[in-house]
């Protein structure tokens, strides 16, 4: 993967391959959707300088939801981009203040960075979080649009997968910039199901997304789609889920335990790009895959 990727005209594929950022940039100023983690904001930095562009027309950085491998950059780019503002849901801001909040994501921010840099990708191993709330931050809602001239950036709402979560629409490139609301790419399918908060509102929010007809598709880690792909990729998405969702249903209906089955689904898919997570960290995603299946009768 060789990047910084032009996806459209005003719109690249910034990051590394497991870690996504995406720069739009308009006539009138650029911003940052997806801030990454610690370890890849030298990169990102580097990529845009590498575009030719002055770090002072980047006004914005969007952080898409709070979790650790998408909300740990923010302090590293806020310091490199000297007149941007990060925004963010009221949820994501309320959830990054807790002060368990910056030790959790420090211990997965530091297992990331090194992760990251054993599977090849540019990773400063020494880099650390930073504040989690860096200024200046501005809390924003899904409807929010920045106005970068010829280019609009508009926020939505991005349910299931985490509490506050965005994905961003370009409404003037048919571009939608996912994040982990339109599931996660892995070189060998299925990719692991991320409806950590509801089946149904994840499933919902994908229907959101295919009902924008985008002819460009990205999400926060991986791969991006475009033309005909984008359709075909996210009904493949949606037969991942229902089979995961079938499956811990059957499971249980044989008697297994919601940890038993949460093992095997952890066996399943603990591999290839997702070692770049501590062990620990996706044992609980898989504990919640389970919770919110059976929520959902």
């Amino acid at each position: 993967m060789n990047l910084p990727a032009k996806l459209a005209p005003g719109l690249w594929r910034l990051g590394t391959y497991h870690i996504a950022a995406f720069l739009v940039r308009g006539r009138q100023g650029a911003c940052l959707f997806e801030v990454g983690v610690s370890g890849t904001v030298a990169t990102i930095l580097a990529q845009l300088d590498s575009l030719g562009l002055d770090r002072e027309e980047v006004r914005w950085v969007v952080l898409s939801h709070a979790h650790a491998d998408h909300a740990t950059g923010q302090a590293g780019l806020l310091a490199g981009l000297p007149q941007a503002t990060l925004l963010l849901t009221a949820a994501s801001q309320k959830y990054l203040a807790k002060p368990s909040t910056a030790d959790d994501f420090a211990t997965e921010d530091a297992y990331s960075n090194r992760a990251l840099a054993r599977a090849g990708d540019p990773a400063d191993t020494d880099a650390r979080p930073g504040e989690l709330l860096p200024q200046p931050w501005q809390v924003v809602e899904p409807g929010f649009e920045l106005d970068l001239g010829d280019l609009t950036l508009r926020l939505l709402a991005a349910e299931g997968h985490v509490p506050g979560g965005l994905t961003a629409l370009v409404p003037q490139l048919a571009a939608v910039l996912a994040s982990d609301s339109a599931g996660f790419v892995t070189r060998r399918p299925p990719g692991f199901p991320l409806y950590f908060v509801s089946y149904a509102a994840y499933r919902d929010t994908l229907e959101s997304i295919a009902e924008l007809k985008p002819e460009v598709l990205a999400g926060g880690h991986q791969d991006w789609f475009s033309g005909p792909a984008v359709n075909a990729y996210l009904q493949s998405v949606v037969q991942d889920l229902e089979r995961e969702h079938a499956f811990i249903h059957t499971e249980t209906r044989r008697g297994c335990t919601q940890q038993a089955i949460a093992q095997q689904i952890f066996d399943h898919y603990y591999q290839d790009e997702l070692l770049v997570y501590s062990p620990e960290s996706i044992m609980q995603c898989c504990q919640l895959l389970v919770r919110r299946s059976l929520e959902d009768e």
